[in-house]
């Protein structure tokens, strides 16, 4: 609904951005592309234990805008003036999901990842999620002494996150 759109938009930085993404929408002839964001908007959480963790991992990228060219990232400053927002934005060739090779994510066997808990329902703020925060390589644990253990020569992990969100 409107209202949950509303709310959800909200969430990542108040009624300022909401009237952002208005402008943007109604602005649509001037893109390129439509600008993806926030991104936030288009994650949720599998689990709300992993929540804080997910937050922590992603940051600042939830208020983040992508855009496809310098051109569009123009005209998104330009609205994000007069909405009084200071925009953080990825340029970034708009194309298809990413998925990081095999070989340079940790064993799915062993390892739960911020990429394993979220749904992503936007190619581009995946794809912005995995080159800005690389959320496949973030590892999830219960507890430090967990992380401790497995993490011991764990390959293709940046680092273990508990559900506090902290590493």
């Amino acid at each position: 609904s409107e209202q949950s759109r509303t709310n959800k938009v909200s969430k990542f930085g108040g009624t300022n951005m909401i009237r952002l993404v208005d402008m943007i929408e109604k602005s649509k002839a001037k893109f390129q592309k439509m600008p993806v964001g926030p991104i936030g908007m288009h994650v949720s959480v599998k689990n709300k234990k992993w929540n804080r963790a997910v937050e922590f991992v992603t940051g600042s990228m939830l208020t983040s805008f992508v855009v496809h060219s310098q051109h569009d990232n123009k005209i998104l400053y330009g609205l994000a003036r007069k909405c009084n927002i200071n925009v953080r934005t990825i340029i970034s060739k708009f194309g298809n999901r990413n998925n990081p090779p095999a070989n340079m994510i940790p064993d799915s066997r062993k390892f739960t990842t911020v990429a394993d808990v979220v749904e992503v329902d936007n190619d581009q703020a995946w794809n912005a999620l995995l080159d800005h925060c690389k959320i496949e390589g973030n590892a999830l644990f219960d507890t430090a002494r967990e992380a401790g253990e497995k993490m011991k020569g764990a390959r293709n992990v940046v680092q273990g996150v508990m559900p506090d969100g902290m590493t």
